[in-house]
């Protein structure tokens, strides 16, 4: 005879016999229910951790956003959106750190408009604004991958010209410049002539410093201002004069102070 036919029904017998024992069908009760509310118990931690994690999900995208905006604020012009002084400084002290590892080129545009003080006497600030507005979207027009615009405050603007491989290559795009901004400009159906007056400044061969090429851009940007043959300037070192300052007055004829407004 085969002894596991025998085993079998002997264990079986002895498994019925203790499901027939006082109590263990309450102790598999007791065991069934305790691992019920165990399991409750984990589901109702996985639904409180779930919308924990959607709760700090909600709030770190609230912080980056309030985090992006207050960036935005602090490094852009309220009034254009475009990149403010302080953005502007970091840029170019970037772009001239840059430009001394790559031997590269650089050409700073310091821009104002001309008469911008009339336009606000005679047809208010919100027109000065306006009028804002409309430069700097013809600036952004013109900015790209090498050209970076921003406004310094008031009426003047910084224009930041990367990757320049000659001169000429700068007075080209400031002349696009020039060109853009002496189209009128149109508020409540009266046109506005608007001029600028630009200066310009080159890295390496006039300075290597910001405050050396702003300072140079400027007084050519005045140059250009009092001198309304030109619309704009570059500053120059001449060979022969070491440290002495010379303007090269270069670019398109602008209007005259009294056809500034129309």
């Amino acid at each position: 005879m085969n002894p596991e036919l025998l085993i079998e029904p002997r264990w079986e017998e002895r498994r019925q016999k203790k499901e027939e024992e006082p109590g263990f069908t309450q102790v598999i009760d007791r065991f069934n229910v305790s691992l019920q509310e165990e399991l409750r118990l984990v589901q109702k931690e996985n639904r409180e951790l779930k919308e924990e994690l959607k709760r700090r999900t909600a709030i770190e995208k609230e912080l980056m956003e309030r985090h992006n905006d207050l960036y935005f604020i602090a490094n852009h012009d309220p009034l254009t959106g475009l990149p403010n002084r302080r953005n502007l400084m970091a840029c170019l002290k970037t772009l001239l750190n840059d430009g001394k590892a790559s031997n590269a080129q650089l050409a700073i545009g310091l821009m104002d408009l001309d008469n911008f003080k009339s336009i606000n006497d005679t047809f208010g600030h919100a027109a000065g604004d306006l009028v804002l507005l409309e430069t700097s979207k013809r600036l952004e027009s013109l900015s790209d991958s090498d050209v970076t615009v921003g406004r310094l405050g008031g009426d003047e603007f910084l224009i930041i010209l990367d990757q320049l491989k000659d001169k000429p290559k700068a007075i080209e795009k400031i002349e696009a410049i020039v060109e853009i901004m002496q189209k009128p400009i149109t508020l409540a159906q009266t046109e506005l002539q608007v001029s600028a007056s630009l200066g310009v400044a080159l890295y390496p061969e006039h300075a290597t410093g910001i405050s050396s090429l702003l300072n140079l851009a400027d007084e050519a940007m005045y140059q250009a201002k009092f001198d309304r043959a030109r619309c704009f300037a570059v500053a120059d070192y001449a060979v022969q004069k070491s440290d002495n300052l010379s303007v090269q007055r270069r670019g398109r004829r602008c209007s005259s102070p009294r056809d500034s407004v129309i």
